[in-house]
C-alpha cells in the first residue's frame, strides 16, 4: 500500500513540475511598467517577445485581441512598431505594442494590440537580443572592456583626421551585413554608454554594442541597431546566421507543435515509471518466493 502511494505520489509531482515549466515563460522587467488591461489580466497566457514590425499598409490598433473596437490613431504605412509581448487566439497572434516610429525617425509610446498578420516582421538588434540575451557579456566584465577600447577609440579618431570621409558604421544586428546607417567618428560610444547597454561577442572575437530599445530609455539614438565596438569603421564585416534566429512562422510552428510533444514527453515518463513500479513489484515476488 505504501508502494501505492509513493508512485502516485512521483506522478503527480512529475506532472505538476511539467506544466509549471511549460507555463514559465520568459518576461522581461520591462513588462512589470504595462499598463494595459488586457495584458494584466492575462499576462500568464501572454508571451514575452521583444519584435520589430514594419506596417506596409495601414494597421488598425485594438483594445483588446478580437473585440472588433479599434483605437482612434492607426499604425500609418511606413511605419515601424516595436512589440513586447504575444497573445494568440484560435486563429491569430497578436502584438502588444510599446512604440512606434514614423518615416522621419520620430517615436512615439503606443499602446494596444494589432493583429501581426498585418504587418512585416524584421529582424534587428531588439530580435538578436531576445535570441541571444543569455549570452551578452556580463556587467562584472564591462568596465574592463571599456578600457581595453579606448585604444580603438584612440585609433578612429586618428584615422579620421587624415581620412575625413571614415565614419563609424551602424549595423541592423551583429554581423547582419546590413548597414543602417554612418556616424561620425565622434559618436563612439563613450566608456559610460557601453557600461549601460547589452554587449554581445562573437565567434571572430569581436564586441558589438546592442541599441535594443528596451534596454535603455526609449528614442535614443541606437534604437534597434548595433555599432561593432572592436572594427567600428570596417564596413566590410562579413554577413553570418548565428543561432538562435527565431521568426515569428518559426515561433507559431513552435507554439503548434508545443502541446503534442508535450503529451508525447507525459506518455514516456509514465510508461517509464510504470515499467521501475511493475519490475520492483515483481523482484519483491521473487524474493518472497525464495
Amino acid at each position: 500500500m505504501r508502494g501505492k502511494k509513493i508512485f502516485v505520489l512521483i506522478i503527480l509531482c512529475l506532472f505538476c513540475g511539467m506544466v509549471s515549466s511549460a507555463k514559465a515563460y520568459e518576461t522581461d522587467e520591462i513588462e512589470d511598467y504595462i499598463q494595459n488591461p488586457f495584458y494584466l489580466e492575462h499576462k500568464e497566457e501572454c508571451i514575452s517577445k521583444h519584435w520589430t514590425f514594419f506596417a506596409n499598409k495601414p494597421v488598425f490598433r485594438y483594445n483588446r485581441p478580437e473585440s472588433g473596437h479599434t483605437l482612434d490613431k492607426r499604425i500609418e504605412k511606413g511605419e515601424r512598431v516595436y512589440i513586447l509581448s504575444i497573445y494568440q487566439t484560435a486563429g491569430e497572434s497578436w502584438g502588444l505594442l510599446f512604440w512606434s516610429r514614423d518615416k522621419e525617425g520620430n517615436i512615439t509610446n503606443s499602446t494596444g494590440w494589432v493583429k501581426l498578420s498585418d504587418l512585416e516582421f524584421v529582424y534587428d538588434t531588439n530580435a538578436f537580443y531576445t535570441d541571444h540575451k543569455g549570452e551578452m557579456v556580463s556587467d562584472s566584465d564591462k568596465g574592463e572592456l571599456g578600457r581595453t577600447l579606448q585604444s580603438v577609440r584612440k585609433k578612429i579618431k586618428k584615422d579620421s583626421k587624415e581620412n575625413p570621409f571614415k565614419n563609424v558604421i551602424v549595423w541592423s544586428y551583429p554581423c547582419s551585413g546590413e548597414i543602417v546607417c554612418r556616424v561620425a567618428v565622434e559618436e563612439y560610444p563613450t566608456q559610460n554608454t557601453i557600461v549601460n547597454h547589452p554587449i554581445y561577442q562573437d565567434k571572430e572575437g569581436r564586441y558589438w554594442m546592442l541599441g535594443s530599445s528596451y534596454s535603455y530609455t526609449i528614442g535614443t539614438k541606437w534604437g534597434g541597431t548595433a555599432i561593432c565596438l572592436s572594427e567600428p569603421t570596417n564596413a566590410g564585416i562579413s554577413e553570418q546566421r548565428i543561432e538562435p534566429y527565431t521568426t515569428p512562422e518559426m515561433f507559431e510552428e513552435e507554439e503548434k507543435g508545443f502541446p503534442v510533444l508535450y503529451v508525447a514527453g507525459i506518455v514516456a515518463v509514465l510508461a517509464g515509471i510504470c515499467v521501475i513500479f511493475f519490475y520492483i513489484k515483481w523482484k519483491r515476488r521473487q524474493e518472497k518466493r525464495t
